[in-house]
């Protein structure tokens, strides 16, 4: 896991360890399949708990096999597809917290020859979740209790709003050494971003 120091004077060669060490990549050829990754993903699986994405296992299959809900799979396509159509690259920020850390990502989809895509993720900073959060996706949305978490900000919603995860309105939903079970989606201001940009890209 990459380690941020928040001294200013070591700001700039943290900066430059990211962007070295830090960044996982796939490609996917044209019809989104992974076909290739670089040599540090296997590093950033293995540091997340993800053993069963490993290299040699994702290689040939495809991208969508691995993203739990409809919304998410449905956001990523259209930029991917936006992408391919326009041949101009496009950046997007996102969060993918781990149990006691805010992770603040970047996404970069880049085009390439024959209809395959670059995709490049890095990581550009961290922060301590005021107290541990841990999920669970739910796997029956009428038979358990759960919140809604935003895939692209990680925000959870108990019907009344978007917090952040350690926000304290949502403290209640938290047991401490248990998983706290949570449905997929996209929040609407993260849709609303993505329209933004979207428009961008095709002007």
């Amino acid at each position: 896991m990459p380690f941020i120091l928040l001294n200013l004077y070591r700001d700039r060669l943290i900066t430059i360890f990211i962007d070295v060490e830090q960044v996982t990549k796939y490609w996917l050829d044209e019809d989104n399949k992974i076909i290739d990754t670089n040599s540090y993903w296997n590093s950033f699986a293995m540091d997340n708990d993800g053993g069963k994405v490993l290299r040699d296992r994702v290689i040939g299959k495809h991208l969508f096999g691995y993203i739990a809900d409809d919304n998410t799979r449905m956001l990523l396509d259209t930029l991917i597809s936006r992408v391919r159509h326009t041949k101009k690259e496009m950046t997007r920020p996102y969060r993918c917290d781990s149990p006691q850390r805010k992770r603040f990502m970047e996404m970069k989809i880049i085009p390439q020859e024959d209809g395959k895509i670059c995709v490049e993720n890095r990581i550009l900073r961290e922060e301590e979740l005021a107290e541990r959060r841990d999920f669970k996706t739910v796997k029956n949305e009428k038979g358990q209790p759960f919140l809604k978490r935003c895939s692209v900000c990680n925000r959870v919603n108990d019907k009344t709003g978007w917090y952040e995860p350690d926000h304290p309105h949502v403290s209640k939903y938290f047991t401490k050494g248990k998983p706290t079970f949570v449905a997929y989606s996209v929040c609407s201001d993260c849709q609303q971003d993505l329209k933004n940009r979207l428009s961008r890209l095709q002007a």
